[in-house]
């Protein structure tokens, strides 16, 4: 099949495609080649699945790859494998979700960290801590208005801007405070969709959800 569902262009010119059932495709733009990366159960070092739903290159320009119920790949270049990243129950600081909806980095002064949004909460490590795989997670009960994460956008202070399955939230990760938007705030329902968000170059932030879409200036909220 044919069907894209995310693309990203790395700065080697190498376009990286993730498709709905047949797993990542790079493609050398200069020599116009393609190499194809398939699931394969036997094999721990290949892409954790077939069903690719996010694709997002990092600061250091590493390629994460998400997926409808494979976790977390990261790809390392230098070997041609993959490192996955699995939810496991009995590992609490395992990634707390199998389905990947969005992949987004964060940089302070300090340091940079992945968050990942699942179907099953919301993930986060720092990049250093990539070879660990050790995460923390927030779930409904420490604030979100639901574990069903689509987006995630930073705005001018800091400010986490995460649109969800019920609403919009606006999370601290300093503070840890939460303020949650629903329909009644404004908002075209409370359900958004997965690859429906971006943030222009004046700071507006856009959602998309399944009655429309939403535009906003967190700095005049």
């Amino acid at each position: 099949m044919n069907y894209v569902n995310g693309l990203r262009i790395d700065k080697s010119m190498n376009m990286w495609l993730a498709t709905y059932d047949k797993g990542l495709t790079k493609y050398d733009i200069e020599k116009k080649q393609y190499t194809k990366f398939i699931s394969n159960p036997n094999d721990t070092t290949s892409i954790s699945g077939n069903y690719l739903l996010r694709i997002f290159l990092d600061s250091e320009e590493r390629v994460w790859i998400g997926s409808w119920g494979g976790g977390l790949s990261l790809y390392d270049s230098y070997n041609n494998k993959f490192r996955r990243f699995l939810h496991d129950p009995s590992l609490p600081e395992s990634i707390c979700g199998n389905i990947i909806h969005c992949i987004f980095e964060t940089k302070d002064s300090i340091s940079k960290t992945l968050w990942v949004g699942t179907s099953s909460g919301l993930s986060y490590m720092s990049i250093g801590d990539s070879i660990s795989g050790a995460f923390n997670h927030i779930f409904i009960k420490d604030g979100l208005p639901s574990n069903v994460i689509y987006g995630i956008l930073e705005d001018n202070s800091g400010n986490l801007w995460i649109s969800t399955n019920y609403g919009i939230c606006k999370f601290n990760p300093k503070t840890g405070i939460f303020k949650n938007y629903d329909y009644k705030d404004g908002l075209q329902s409370n359900e958004f969709n997965m690859n429906a968000y971006a943030r222009d170059r004046n700071g507006n932030l856009y959602f998309g959800g399944i009655n429309g879409l939403n535009i906003f200036n967190p700095a005049e909220i």
